[in-house]
């Protein structure tokens, strides 16, 4: 996985990543960094799933990360 697809991704969608404080912020809570060249592909394929499965809010709060993690982990099974 790469940056590029993530930016197209977010892009196509109205998601503001450049720079943007709350995707930043979004990202370091999903996977413990804010910019996305700083991640691996692995970390990268999971900011790219959350947001195509629509799991981005711009409304950063505990609770809603916490719904997009049980959203993520209900569909292991």
């Amino acid at each position: 996985m790469k940056t590029d697809s993530i930016h197209k991704l977010a892009d196509s969608l109205g998601i503001s990543w450049d720079g943007d404080k709350t995707f930043m912020k979004w990202c370091d809570q999903l996977v413990g960094k804010k910019h996305l060249d700083d991640m691996s592909s692995d970390e990268l394929l999971k900011v790219y799933t959350h947001i195509r499965n629509g799991w981005y809010s711009k409304e950063i709060n505990e609770s809603s990360f916490v719904l997009g993690m049980m959203k993520q982990e209900m569909t292991k099974f």
